[in-house]
């Protein structure tokens, strides 16, 4: 167990290339190295989000040398472009995305260009830390936030809605000592990780995080009834996802990006035999539907009290946000 008095944090992020974010990251472990301490290290590769940058010699890998992606015999981009204002479609976010671009296929090719950017950077990660003899000590976890939609629905180069290219993301943990090689398909959820972390390190778990990835064996399946809830970040959007399907409702009339939502629309989705979310069940499948409600709003009503409660800031919190230079109120 790591002495809670004695455990150094840093935080590596910020609008800048995975490979400054490793500098920055070994400078850190230079300094670890001398003061022979435990420490905590989380770090945000941002490079996965638009403009999707990384490298000419990665996008390459996606998209032919020899063809022109500013071609105006192309007219792939255009379906991306009916899902912006129309007043002037290129004048958003996205403009260094598609600035000059006709051929929608160089920019989903950018998108793959940079998650193996970022694939190649953390393996340097994990380089660094052996090179360092840190790695055997290391309780190593890779996930992310969100997906991303790549014309899926409608959505194009976003993460909006809670369908599945932005709700389901990877999950990756190495324990030092523990087992290797195990793929599972249990129902786990980004909330599963602290509480899974703080029981392995034998460090008290909040009596709000219930939930941790546990069993017989590391990393083995969770009860069959369990029940994933989903909320998009403004909270027009709901959803849950057990073994037998997974429900969306609409709580509020908005729009996300090209997706049209209004208030009180239901979906229903099998993801064992669609898992594009193609087919919407509700009108088929009513039992089941009346059971998603039911489960929603329970587990809407379980959640509500950590909205608002008040935790109290420790030391720990208090020098990480002077490290990332985040002020804490």
């Amino acid at each position: 167990m790591w002495p809670r008095e004695s455990t150094r944090c840093f935080v590596a992020s910020g609008i800048q290339h995975a490979d400054q974010t490793n500098q920055r990251i070994f400078g850190y472990l230079d300094a670890q190295q001398a003061s022979g301490k435990p420490f905590y290290l989380w770090i945000h590769y941002v490079d996965n989000h638009t403009p999707y940058s990384s490298p000419k010699q990665y996008r390459d890998i996606y998209y032919p040398t020899d063809r022109n992606p500013r071609d105006l015999k192309w007219k792939s981009l255009e379906k991306f472009l009916a899902t912006v204002p129309q007043a002037n479609p290129r004048e958003s976010t996205h403009q260094p995305l598609v600035e000059g671009i006709t051929d929608i296929n160089y920019i989903i090719a950018r998108n793959k260009g940079s998650v193996s950017w970022l694939d190649e950077n953390v393996g340097k990660l994990i380089e660094r830390l052996k090179l360092d003899n840190l790695w055997d000590d290391t309780l190593f976890v890779f996930t992310s936030d969100h997906g991303e939609s790549l014309g899926e629905h409608g959505i194009w180069f976003a993460h909006g809605g809670i369908f599945e290219q932005t709700a389901r993301v990877p999950l990756m943990i190495r324990v030092p000592g523990g087992p290797k090689g195990i793929i599972s398909d249990a129902l786990v959820q980004l909330t599963d990780v602290m509480p899974t972390i703080l029981r392995r390190l034998g460090l008290p778990v909040p009596k709000q995080a219930r939930d941790s990835i546990s069993g017989e064996r590391w990393m083995e399946h969770f009860q069959k009834d369990r029940a994933l809830l989903i909320e998009h970040a403004g909270r027009y959007l709901a959803g849950v996802v057990t073994e037998d399907g997974k429900y969306i409702r609409t709580c509020a009339t908005e729009k996300i990006t090209s997706v049209p939502a209004k208030k009180g629309m239901e979906e229903l989705y099998d993801l064992r035999n669609d898992p594009g979310e193609k087919v919407n069940l509700v009108s088929t499948r009513t039992e089941l539907m009346a059971s998603m409600r039911k489960l929603l709003d329970r587990l809407q009503q379980d959640g509500s009290h950590m909205r608002t409660e008040k935790v109290p800031v420790n030391d720990q919190t208090k020098e990480c946000s002077v490290l990332w230079g985040i002020p804490i109120s």
